[in-house]
């Protein structure tokens, strides 16, 4: 009865299909890329503190007659989700028009690597979408390009988009599915060339890592084996800790929660500032960074789990976090958000600031006996 409720809800609201989830980001430079298109750039030595080395992780059925391989990722839902469209991220290097022909899906109820099954209606990584009745693929190329920040405007990699229509609505219900955590699986075909298809990592400006729980598999043609590794960037040179990466997709379908977001809910007081980032899900990184900072002043990092959205009587400052984890003497932080279903529609708040307790960098908000304070805005974090 709850599925049936489910799938008559989605009849009334088919023509409101949106954006329900966005696996990401991919962009880290908006308008930085060839021809001021976007950047996702991949964060190398010296333009920034990370060694990272991979482009793209390969993911193809067709350039090699040997071996051929996807790339995974989890996601979770927040009661019953309704998906009528998917879509899916790839390039070819030097390939600048559409060049996919096969795209193959599977969605998972339980996790792949150790022998989780399909949830019922997922397309199935046996049928080429492109050629299955029912199912409309449209392949199209973004405005975004992957390249190294070290060569920003290098246009060699346009980043592709296909956008896979389902016949039928897919219901994730964890009433039926047993689970309110999934995984998907993807993989393409092309006839163009023998560079990938590659799938470009969720990248985060400022955070080596960008997800976790993310695979990549081997299928060996001769043996019929096929193995699987966790989607790591090993660095160059190799780090001893590889950076976690995410894979980027989006769902669609009728709105039945609100998504993640990211909001400047404003309340600076001060020529501090904080830029928060990221991927807003769990199992994603958030990345937080201060700018403006005193050197003679501590700086001051914080999460609450509510908005007191209360205004400093000394200042025109606004409170818009709980201090329930205070990180003092950092500029920078990334939150690994843990892979938490049940977290799903939750939100948290940040903030941060600067104070002052011998007068070397007196703020704008006295709190008296000497103690000055500056905060920057606050930004309301609203979980996938």
């Amino acid at each position: 009865m709850r599925t049936l409720a489910a799938l008559l809800l989605a009849s009334t609201l088919a023509a409101q299909s949106v954006e329900i989830y966005s696996q990401g980001p991919l962009v880290t430079n908006p308008g930085a890329g060839g021809g001021g298109l976007d950047l996702s750039g991949l964060q190398v030595n010296p333009t920034t503190p990370f060694f990272m080395n991979t482009l793209g992780f390969g993911a193809s059925q067709t350039n090699s007659a040997t071996t051929r391989f996807t790339v995974c990722d989890d996601f979770a839902t927040n009661g019953t989700w309704i998906i009528d469209a998917i879509e899916l991220f790839t390039y070819q290097t030097g390939i600048l028009t559409p060049s996919i022909s096969q795209v193959f899906v599977e969605i998972y109820a339980a996790d792949p690597s150790t022998g989780g099954l399909p949830v019922a209606g997922s397309p199935g990584l046996a049928n080429n979408l492109f050629t299955t009745a029912g199912y409309t693929v449209t392949n199209t190329v973004t405005n975004i390009y992957r390249a190294s920040l070290a060569t920003p405007t290098n246009t060699t990699r346009p980043l592709q988009s296909v956008r896979i229509q389902l016949p039928s609505l897919l219901v994730l219900d964890p009433a039926v599915t047993g689970t309110s955590r999934y995984w998907i699986e993807y993989t393409f075909g092309s006839t163009v060339s023998t560079s990938g298809p590659w799938v470009p990592p969720v990248s985060i400006l400022g955070s080596p890592n960008t997800g976790d729980g993310a695979y990549q598999s081997t299928f060996t043609v001769a043996t019929s084996v096929k193995t699987w590794a966790p989607l790591q960037d090993t660095g160059n040179p190799v780090q001893a800790v590889p950076y976690k990466q995410a894979a980027p997709f989006k769902l669609y379908g009728p709105q039945t929660s609100l998504p993640g977001a990211i909001t400047n809910l404003g309340g600076n007081s001060g020529p501090v500032s904080l830029a928060v980032r990221g991927a807003p899900q769990v199992g994603g990184v958030i990345h937080a960074q201060l700018t403006g900072t005193n050197p003679l002043a501590i700086p001051l990092l914080w999460i609450g789990f509510s908005d007191p959205n209360v205004p400093f009587v000394v200042c025109s400052g606004v409170q818009h976090a709980t201090l329930d984890q205070l990180d003092a003497l950092i500029t920078t932080k990334n939150i690994q958000v843990p892979m938490i279903p049940a977290a799903v529609g939750s939100t948290l708040f940040m903030q941060g600031g600067q104070a002052d307790f011998f007068g070397g960098a007196p703020g704008t908000c006295n709190l008296g006996i000497g103690f000055t304070l500056d905060i920057t805005d606050g930004f309301r974090i609203r979980l996938y």
